[in-house]
C-alpha cells in the first residue's frame, strides 16, 4: 500500500482547515451564511465519521468532495432527509438540509478529488476505484 508522505497530510489538512474562511480572489468570505450553516451541522451530525473530503475522515460512506457534480440537487436533499442505501435518516429539518446542500456545493467550488492525473489510487480510495 501506497501512504501520502507527511508533507502532503499536513497540506492536505491545512487546505480543509483554511478553505471554509479563506477570502476568495476578490477579498470575498468564501463560505456563504447557508454554506456555514451547513458546516455547523456537518461536525454536529459527525458526518465525517463516515464521509470524507479529499480523502480526510470516515470511509464507510462516499467520499463527498465532488457529490455535487456527479448528483443531481433534488436526488442529494432526498438522501439528507430521508436516508437510504447505508445511509441513517437523520431526520434532519429543512434549514439543515439546505445548509448541507450549500456545504456540499462549496466543497465541490474548492477543486477536484482525486486529481484526474494521479498515477497511484487516491488517499482512502482503494486502487481501481474513483469516488
Amino acid at each position: 500500500m501506497v501512504l501520502p508522505s507527511i508533507g502532503a497530510l499536513v497540506v492536505a489538512i491545512l487546505v480543509l482547515a483554511t478553505a471554509h474562511t479563506a477570502p476568495d480572489a476578490a477579498g470575498r468570505a468564501s463560505l456563504s451564511p447557508e454554506a456555514a450553516n451547513g458546516l455547523v451541522v456537518w461536525r454536529a451530525r459527525n458526518c465525517v465519521a463516515c464521509h470524507a473530503v479529499y480523502g480526510l475522515g470516515g470511509h464507510v460512506g462516499p467520499d463527498l468532495t465532488n457529490i455535487w457534480r456527479r448528483r443531481k440537487p433534488e436526488a442529494l436533499a432526498i438522501r439528507l432527509r430521508i436516508g437510504g442505501n447505508g445511509m441513517p435518516n437523520l431526520e434532519l429539518d429543512e434549514a439543515e438540509v439546505d445548509g448541507l446542500l450549500a456545504y456540499l456545493q462549496h466543497l465541490d467550488s474548492l477543486g477536484t478529488y482525486p486529481l484526474p492525473h494521479l498515477d497511484s489510487p487516491a488517499f482512502g480510495v482503494p486502487a481501481g476505484r474513483r469516488p
